[in-house]
């Protein structure tokens, strides 16, 4: 699973497969547009490409990308109840990411349980409203929803959690410097 997720070719692939003028259309009516905080473009078929690039070419019988272990590449979206549009917004990320041969799924829970779950690390995979950057997947800017054990790591001063990679490091030092 790190493996993949940490390959940028592969967060590129997600991020290219999500039609965020869909998710706008349909659950936020019209009333507002792609953030440029981050790439908004949406590109299945390079999407696509990528993913064979980075090793999920092989597939199932059922059509799905098949992992480095020979399994159906899983993610699994786990969203909190507490900002009730995220829930069909990640119903629509969930279906598009299906679209590329990803196996996904959603997994609506109480806020205190998603919170104890990313505490925890026990989350895959989720869509985070962030405070000031709007609709983000996977709580781009924050490690304590991305990366909870570096971020602990961090906040502890190597105490806790797991040591992130340097390139990590880096983008808080430049994150906590603005």
């Amino acid at each position: 699973w790190r493996e993949v997720v940490r390959d940028v070719r592969f967060r590129k692939a997600v991020s290219l497969g999500i039609d965020r003028s869909e998710i706008i259309r349909n659950v936020y009516y019209n009333l507002g547009e792609p953030t440029s905080l981050v790439p908004s473009e949406y590109n299945p078929s390079e999407a696509n490409r990528l993913l064979d690039e980075v090793g999920l070419s092989e597939r199932d019988e059922e059509g799905w990308r098949l992992g480095p272990d020979g399994k159906p590449f899983t993610i699994h979206f786990e969203s909190s109840r507490h900002d009730a549009d995220l829930l069909p917004a990640t119903e629509l990320v969930v279906e598009q990411l299906k679209e590329l041969g990803l196996k996904t799924d959603m997994r609506e829970i109480e806020t205190s349980l998603w919170s104890q779950r990313n505490a925890a690390n026990q989350l895959q995979a989720t869509v985070h409203w962030c405070e000031d950057k709007g609709f983000v997947p996977y709580g781009l800017f924050d490690l304590s929803i991305t990366a909870p054990l570096w971020h602990q790591w961090i906040e502890t001063k190597g105490k806790e959690g797991e040591e992130p990679p340097d390139e990590v490091k880096r983008f808080y030092d430049l994150r906590t410097a603005l």
